[in-house]
Formats: C-alpha cells, structure tokens, sequence
C-alpha cells in the first residue's frame, strides 16, 4: 500500500510595447503569466530550464520560467470610450499570490522531510484562494467551465439593458452586429469579464470563493525516489478520475513543484501528508497523475525531456 502519514505526523493595448499604466497609475507588463510563476520554479532541471512539450503545434523544447506560459494583456482590463487600460486584474491575482507564496514553500520544505505542514487557518485560506485563482486563469480551464458567448447571448443581454433603461432605439441583431466598432466592443467586453473572472472580482464569484473554502479542504503528496517527477500543464489545476488514481488522489490536484503537489478534498477538517514512495503503487500513481496532466493541457512543462516526451507520446 501506499504509506500515508496523518497530522501531524508522517490607452489601447498594443500602444505601449513595454507595459501600461492602470487607472491608479501604477505599471504592468504586457506578458504575462497565466500559469504563476511561482509555481513554474519548482519545475526547473538543474540548470533552471523547463522542459516544454505542446501538443498544437507539436514540439518539446525547453523554456525559462519567466517566458513560459505567457500571454499578452491576458488579465489587463481594457478601457473604454478613451479611458486606458487597468492592471486591477493582474494586480489582484498578484496579491493572492503573494499571500500563498510562504505558504507554498514550507509545504514543499516539509514535505521533502516527510513532515506534514500544520496550516494555520489564514494559511489554508490563502492556499485555497491560490489553488481557486489558478483554476479560474487558465484559458483552458476557463474554456472547460464556462459556455461562449454567441451572438444570441451578446445581443439578449443589450435588449434587456434596453429595456430596463427604457431605450427604444436598439437595432435588430444584424444591424446592430453590423455597427462599426461593435465586434472590437464586445471583444473588449468579453475580455474583460474573463480577466475579471480569473481575478475573483464580482459578487457572485466572491460568494463561490466562500463556499469553496468553507466546505473543502486541503492535504499533500510527495515523491520520496529519485526516478519519478511531477509535471506541471496549461491546464493549471489537474482533475484526477477515481477509476485512474484510486481513492487516494481523486478530485482536483495541482502539483506545487515536481515532487509535491497538494489535493483538494471534501473534508474541511482533515489533512495529512501522502508519502509515494519506492513501491510500483506509487509509481503507477505518479504516471496516472501526469497522464492526466497531460490529456487535459496543451502544454506541459517539467524537469526532464525524457518524462515530458514520453507524455506526448
């Protein structure tokens, strides 16, 4: 079996090449990270470089955390009628993960010891805050959970802003999509409210953040052989089926470095420290984990070019 220890044992974008100012004045970069950072150090091979495998285009290649896993304005919050654009959004998610950071480490630090990490309750807040973000700011992982917006939707939604304001003047669905500028506008407009999304911002988001940290809670698994390693997706958060990993990782995972990574589960209450060691058990779970990994992400990224292209195989 696998050994288990318990607690506590065990302007418009584009105009400004080299960033932007937000409405408090403040500068953002242009790329940046939809994977964090943060996340992506625990990965590096001995020469601080990740190795990358993607499915479309095909390639595998190695990358420097700060150039992986980026994409332009992807969380900056457009302006509109001349207002410039905001970092509220990146700044936001920056702020949660400032919080996890400390957190992250002594995780990963006792984990390595065999040692299960006793989280404050604001320490599990923040990790579960972090672990939320993440799976909100992936464009995959968004895409997974959200419907697209068609035309319909975009058109309903103004027909009934409308109404409730009393403005009789909006065209029919082809005319008004026919507007100039309209299509750049509602590009703005869903831009926006996938960046807000990935952020937390909004009541109901809020609400669900809540009701996430109320009623799940959190425990650890680390890699205690040299052969085997976690890898890191563009997924963010991996989603592990009880038939492939049993009952000792089902639900949402997301690796923290390539050798620890942290389970969410529905008990509050309960933590402990999974401990995978030299046993073909453990072995078959790390591959289950990665396979996983690798089936829901585009991209991955980890610290062997052997491991990265035997998963896109």
């Amino acid at each position: 079996m696998v050994p288990i220890s318990g607690a506590p044992a065990p302007q418009q974008l584009g105009e400004n090449p080299r960033g932007g100012a937000g409405q408090s004045g403040s500068t953002f970069p242009v790329r940046q990270h939809f994977v964090p950072k943060l996340l992506l150090k625990g990965f590096c091979d001995d020469e601080g470089r990740l190795w990358m495998g993607r499915k479309k285009p095909e390639a595998v290649f190695w990358q420097r955390p700060g150039k992986a896993f980026v994409q332009n304005h992807i969380y900056t919050r457009h302006g509109y009628e001349g207002a410039p654009p905001s970092a509220e959004h990146e700044h936001a998610l920056s702020r949660i993960e400032s919080d996890a950071a400390p957190v992250i480490d002594r995780i990963v630090n006792s984990a390595r010891c065999i040692e299960h990490t006793e989280l404050s309750q604001s320490e599990c807040v923040f990790l579960q805050r972090f672990i939320l973000a993440v799976a909100r700011r992936t464009p995959e992982s968004q895409r997974r959970v959200c419907n697209p917006a068609t035309d319909d939707d975009i058109y309903r939604i103004c027909r009934d802003r409308a109404d409730e304001v009393g403005y009789e003047g909006l065209p029919d669905q082809d005319v008004f999509f026919a507007g100039d500028g309209v299509r750049e506008i509602v590009e703005r407009i869903l831009h926006n409210v996938h960046a807000g999304f990935a952020a937390g911002v909004g009541p109901l988001t809020a609400e669900a953040e809540e009701k996430f940290i109320a009623e799940t809670g959190v425990r650890f698994a680390v890699i205690a052989r040299p052969d085997k390693n976690f890898v890191i997706g563009s997924h963010g958060i991996t989603i592990c089926d009880l038939n492939l990993v049993g009952r000792y990782l089902a639900g949402t995972v997301l690796p923290l470095a390539q050798d620890v990574l942290v389970h969410v589960t529905p008990w509050p209450s309960n933590t402990g420290l999974l401990v995978l060691g030299g046993n073909q058990e453990s072995s078959d779970l790390v591959d289950a984990i990665n396979k996983a990994t690798s089936t829901q992400s585009n991209t991955i990224a980890g610290p062997s070019e052997t491991l990265i292209r035997s998963l896109r195989v």
